[in-house]
């Protein structure tokens, strides 16, 4: 009897436990990735240094999130790459995350977003630093821009790694290469951009 007791004690946690799994993860979250159609070359912050490109940014989009759930949601920040240029030619730009309070974050990082909270972000692509912002480094050369951005330009949405919630690990990304090149030739765009002059 006593087993029985136990066995049904067991049987009810672990429903439970599965219970709340499934409202936490089918609760209101609302995503919402809004990426702009065109770019202003106007608009691109360059800095140079000698013949090199030190800095290039822009601002690409919008990101708000909404939590009408029940939960507090931890949200993992989206890995966007954006390709300017086509095949081996194309130029690799990633992106931040920016507040309208100033705070950053980048690609992958983790935010606990409360129950009924909005939160609201501009989304920038760039390369290098400005000392206040920083990218991937790159070694573009002054003389690649801005003509070679002009045009039709790819935005790539890299799957990113799960959580587990069984275990400790991740699930493995669908995609183990950010690069332009394979991206631009065996990829479907995420959102497409025009930069124009």
């Amino acid at each position: 009897m006593k087993k029985l007791i136990y066995l049904g004690l067991s049987l009810f946690l672990v429903l439970l436990s599965l219970s709340f799994l499934l409202l936490y993860y089918t609760q209101d979250f609302k995503e919402d990735v809004s990426i702009t159609k065109e770019v202003n070359l106007d608009d691109v912050k360059l800095v140079t240094s000698g013949d090199y490109l030190s800095f290039v940014e822009a601002n690409i989009g919008n990101l708000t999130l909404e939590n009408k759930g029940y939960f507090s949601e931890m949200y993992s920040f989206p890995k966007l790459i954006l390709c300017v240029g086509e095949g081996g030619n194309s130029k690799k730009f990633e992106t931040l995350f920016i507040e309208d309070g100033g705070a950053i974050f980048r690609a992958e990082q983790k935010l606990e977003i409360p129950i009924g909270e909005k939160r609201k972000f501009e989304i920038y692509a760039g390369a290098g630093s400005d000392g206040g912002r920083y990218y991937s480094y790159s070694n573009y050369m002054t003389s690649d821009f801005p003509e070679t951005m002009l045009g039709s330009s790819k935005i790539f949405l890299i799957a990113a790694k799960e959580s587990n919630p069984i275990g400790s690990g991740s699930y493995a990304s669908t995609w183990q290469s950010q690069d332009c090149s394979y991206l631009t030739s065996n990829a479907k765009a995420f959102a497409n951009i025009t930069v124009i002059s």
